[in-house]
C-alpha cells in the first residue's frame, strides 16, 4: 500500500504516472541495439585479446599480426574475383594471363602463411576457441536484460459491444552466476492496463525481486561449480600451443617442399646435361662409324644410351612439373598459375654446407621433453580428466540449496505516483532445498567413466611421451645418415667424374671402348643427383630435427635457423 492514506484521484491528462517505466525501458531496449558489424568487431576485439592472454600463458612470444582477415592473397591477384552467388565461365576460372610468382627459400613460408587455406583454418580454430572462452566469461559477470511489450485487445462482452484495452509490460535487471556456485537475479518492472472505453478503469503495478540461491553440498565451491570455465580457460592455451606447434610442422613441411622441388628443379637439369654428353659421345660414334674406325654395335650403343638419356630428361621434366603444381596448393594459388623459383637457392645452401648439429640422443631427448607443447599439452589432458572425477564425485552427494529472495510490489488505479513500500507491499524468502541422493545411477556411471578416463588419460600421456622419445631418437638418426650419406656421395661423385674424363681420354687414344665411357657417364649422373638427394635429406633432416626437439623457432618471416641454434645453446 501506499505511505499516504489519502485517496488517489486519476489523472485525467494523461497516462498513469506507472507509466513513466515505459519511456525509460524503451531507452534501454534501444541503447540495446547495435549493428552487426558492431558486434563483430567487439568479438574480435574480445577474442584477439583473449588470445594474448593465451599466448602469455602458454609461454609463447606476443604475435602482433595475428588476425583472420586475409588481405593481399595471391589468389585474388591471379585470378578472376566473383563472389559466390556469381556462376562466371569455365575461361573466367582460369588464371589471368601473364600474372606470375616468384619465390624463394626466405619468401616461401610467408607465402605460403598467408595463403594457404590449412594455415587459414588453424587461425580460425584458435580464434573459436577464444571466442569459446569470452562466452564462459560472460556467464559469470553481469549480465542485463530487458524486455517491453505493448498489447492491444478487444473483449467482447455478448452485447455487441466489446471492451478495448491497451497493455504494457516491461522489466530490466541482471543475472550473475557465482564462481563458488549459486546466482543472484535482480528483476524490475512495471504492468499497465488501460481500459480504452472506460478510462477511469487503469490498473497499473510496479515490481522489484531479488534472488540469491547458493548450493552448500553438491555443486559448492569454485573448483566445481567453476569447472566450465576453468576448462574453456585451459583449452585456449591448448589452442595456442597447437598453433604453434602446427606453425613449427607447416613451416617443416612447406620447406621441405620447396626443398624438393630445388632437387627436381637441378635433377632435370642434371639429365639435361647427361643428354649433352650422351649426345656428343653418340655423334662422335656415328661419325666414327661411317669412317670405318667403329664398329656398328659401338654406335647403335651410344644411340641407345642417347634416347634413354632423352627419355630421363622427359620424365624429369614431367616431375619437376608435377611438383611445381603440387607447390602451388600448398601456397593456396591456382594451379594453373605461373609459379617461378629462385634456383640459385640449391647453391647457397651448398655453398652454407651441412654445419652439423652437436646433441646426442640424451640431450636431444632432454631438450624435446622440455620443449614439446605438444607433449604438455597431452600432460595437461590428463590433469583435466583428474578434475572431472572430482565434478564427477561431487554429483554423487546430495543437493542442499540456500535460496533467498525480496519481492517488493505496489498496485493502485492510477491516482498517484506508484511508491515502493518496502515494509507494507515486501515479501521475504529464505529456505533450504533438500535433494537426497537416494538415485545416482547415471551420477554413479558417470563417475565410474571419469575414473576409466583418467586412466586412460594418463596412459595416453605415457605413451606420447614415449612417442616423442622415438620421433627425437630417430629423427637424430636420420640426421647421421644423411651426413654421412653427403660425405659418401660427394666422393663418388669426385670419383664417377675422374672416371668420365678417364674414359674419354681412354677412347680417344683407342685404348678404351664406347660401353666403357657410357658405364662412366651412368654412374656420373647417377652421383650428380644422389649428391643432391643427400643434401636435401640432411637440410629436412635438421629441421624435424630441431621442430622433433620443439626448439625450431619460426616467425612470419619463416624460419629462423640462427635463433634456433640459439636456443639449442640455451638448454645445455
Amino acid at each position: 500500500m501506499f505511505l499516504d492514506d489519502a485517496p488517489s484521484i486519476p489523472d485525467r491528462r494523461g497516462r498513469p504516472p506507472a507509466g513513466r517505466l515505459v519511456p525509460f525501458l524503451v531507452l534501454l531496449l534501444v541503447s540495446a541495439c547495435k549493428s552487426p558489424e558492431t558486434y563483430e568487431a567487439e568479438a574480435d576485439a574480445e577474442a584477439y585479446g583473449v588470445v594474448r592472454w593465451g599466448r602469455e600463458l602458454a609461454g609463447q612470444a606476443p604475435e602482433p599480426d595475428f588476425d583472420l582477415a586475409q588481405v593481399d592473397r595471391l589468389r585474388d591477384s591471379l585470378i578472376l574475383a566473383h563472389s559466390l552467388d556469381e556462376e562466371p565461365g569455365p575461361r573466367e576460372r582460369l588464371a589471368l594471363e601473364g600474372a606470375s610468382v616468384t619465390v624463394d627459400l626466405a619468401s616461401t613460408l610467408e607465402i605460403a602463411a598467408r595463403n594457404s587455406r590449412e594455415f587459414q583454418t588453424q587461425k580460425e580454430t584458435l580464434y573459436l576457441t577464444a571466442l569459446d572462452l569470452t562466452g564462459s566469461w560472460h556467464d559469470y559477470q553481469v549480465n542485463w536484460f530487458g524486455m517491453q511489450s505493448v498489447d492491444f485487445a478487444a473483449l467482447g462482452d455478448g452485447d455487441d459491444s466489446s471492451r478495448l484495452s491497451l497493455a504494457e509490460n516491461g522489466s530490466f535487471g541482471f543475472t550473475r552466476l557465482l564462481e563458488a556456485g549459486g546466482a543472484l537475479t535482480l528483476s524490475i518492472g512495471d504492468s499497465v492496463t488501460r481500459f480504452l472505453s472506460d478510462p477511469m478503469s487503469t490498473v497499473a503495478t510496479t515490481f522489484a525481486t531479488l534472488t540469491l540461491s547458493l548450493p552448500f553440498l553438491r555443486g559448492a565451491g569454485r573448483e566445481i561449480a567453476y569447472e566450465r570455465v576453468t576448462q574453456a580457460e585451459r583449452n585456449v592455451v591448448y589452442s595456442v600451443r597447437q598453433y604453434e606447434r602446427f606453425k613449427r610442422e607447416f613451416a617443416v613441411s612447406v620447406t621441405s617442399e620447396y626443398l624438393r622441388l630445388l632437387q627436381d628443379a637441378q635433377t632435370a637439369a642434371n639429365e639435361n646435361r647427361n643428354l649433352d654428353r650422351r649426345r656428343i659421345t653418340a655423334e662422335e660414334n656415328r661419325a666414327l662409324g661411317e669412317a670405318g674406325r667403329l664398329a656398328r654395335t659401338d654406335v647403335e650403343r651410344a644411340n641407345q644410351a642417347e634416347l634413354s638419356a632423352e627419355n630421363r630428361v622427359v620424365i624429369a621434366a614431367q616431375q619437376f612439373a608435377n611438383s611445381r603444381d603440387r607447390f602451388k596448393l600448398t601456397l593456396g594459388i591456382p594451379t594453373d598459375a605461373r609459379l617461378e623459383i629462385d634456383v640459385l637457392d640449391l647453391d647457397r645452401i651448398k655453398a652454407a654446407g651441412l654445419g652439423g648439429v652437436p646433441v646426442d640422443e640424451t640431450r636431444a631427448t632432454l631438450i624435446a621433453l622440455r620443449n614439446r607443447l605438444d607433449l604438455a599439452t597431452s600432460q595437461g589432458r590428463a590433469v583435466d580428466a583428474r578434475r572431472r572425477v572430482a565434478v564427477a564425485r561431487d554429483a554423487l552427494l546430495a543437493g542442499l540449496d540456500l535460496t533467498a529472495s525480496i519481492d517488493l510490489g505496489s498496485n493502485d488505479f492510477g491516482e498517484n505516483s506508484f511508491r515502493l513500500d518496502p515494509i507494507g507491499n515486501a515479501d521475504y524468502r529464505l529456505g533450504f532445498d533438500l535433494d537426497l541422493p537416494f538415485d545416482r545411477i547415471q551420477e554413479r556411471n558417470a563417475y565410474r567413466e571419469a575414473l576409466i578416463a583418467y586412466d586412460a588419460a594418463r596412459r595416453a600421456y605415457e605413451g606420447f611421451e614415449d612417442q616423442v622419445k622415438l620421433q627425437v631418437r630417430s629423427a637424430l638418426r636420420n640426421l647421421h645418415q644423411a651426413s654421412e650419406s653427403y660425405r659418401i656421395q660427394v666422393g663418388s661423385l669426385e670419383v664417377s667424374q675422374t672416371n668420365v674424363d678417364a674414359a674419354s681420354l681412354l677412347k680417344d687414344a683407342g685404348q678404351g671402348t664406347t660401353l666403357d665411357l657410357l658405364d662412366a657417364q651412368n654412374d656420373l649422373i647417377a652421383a650428380e643427383n644422389a649428391v643432391l638427394d643427400a643434401l636435401v635429406n640432411y637440410k629436412i633432416a635438421e629441421l624435424q630435427l630441431f621442430r622433433d626437439m620443439g626448439i625450431l623457432s619460426v616467425d612470419s618471416r619463416g624460419i629462423d635457423r640462427e635463433l634456433t641454434m640459439m636456443r639449442l645453446k640455451e638448454e645445455d
